[in-house]
């Protein structure tokens, strides 16, 4: 199963996921890039903004969820 890397980016600002987490596909891991944004907006309100890149192996973005997606 591959790893898939979740950054946090916010404006010129990205946290990178260092770690990364073996999950079984890219379905799965849209879904961990939602848990971890809806995450975000419960700590810190819907005024939270910006997006979790999600990275391949080679650390290729493969897909961003944007936190206000998740809102609207």
């Amino acid at each position: 199963m591959p790893n898939y890397y979740f950054h946090v980016k916010r404006g010129q600002m990205t946290v990178l996921d260092q770690d990364g987490v073996v999950l079984p596909d890219i379905a799965e891991a849209e879904r961990e890039a939602a848990r971890r944004a809806s995450s975000i907006i419960l700590c810190e309100g819907l005024k939270a903004q910006g997006v979790i890149v999600i990275a391949d192996d080679a650390w290729q973005t493969l897909m961003e969820v944007g936190f206000q997606m998740l809102v609207t």
